[in-house]
């Protein structure tokens, strides 16, 4: 479920991913997602490689844009866009050819109506980023990843919680 209370039902882990939040690029970056990252804001720079990475408009996502790229999740900061342009984006579709195999063993391909799968992120705390991560390791296929990180996260916070503890005690 997204914060917008969107619940995305996923078949397989998505392979074109547009990002259009900074947060979120480096994340897909940390989980080493980079090769299926199709879309970007002007927003996202770094790390350095996501400049090579197709933009989808500098502060505002370009509709059209957004459809050429043809990604199976969007994944957008609900702060930065309203609840109503989520919807517009929900409500873009594109034609795919889609590809699977029947009970027989064949091979079969169709074209396909589309819309665009959009997951909005609001983290508002440090719990909320943690839980973000958590949640984008789930819809990636990344959750050990995301556990990885959370926990590294986790152990600096208590680092820097002790060491203001004892800064704290010494000047007192």
């Amino acid at each position: 479920k997204d914060a917008s209370g969107y619940i995305l039902v996923q078949d397989q882990s998505p392979q074109r991913i547009v990002s259009a939040d900074p947060a979120v690029t480096e994340i897909l970056f940390a989980f080493n997602l980079q090769d299926r990252l199709v879309g970007v804001t002007g927003n996202c720079d770094y790390p350095e490689e996501v400049k090579q990475i197709k933009k989808i408009g500098d502060n505002k996502i370009d509709k059209n844009k957004l459809a050429m790229l043809k990604p199976d999740l969007v994944i957008i900061s609900l702060p930065d866009y309203s609840r109503e342009e989520i919807e517009s984006f929900r409500n873009i579709r594109f034609m795919t050819i889609v590809t699977f195999e029947t009970w027989k063993g064949e091979v079969s391909t169709e074209v396909r109506e589309v819309s665009l799968e959009v997951f909005a992120v609001d983290p508002k705390s440090l719990s909320d980023v943690i839980e973000t991560i958590d949640t984008l390791g789930t819809i990636t296929n990344r959750e050990h990843a995301a556990y990885s990180l959370t926990q590294r996260m986790k152990r600096r916070i208590e680092w820097v919680r002790a060491r203001a503890m004892k800064e704290k005690r010494l000047k007192a």
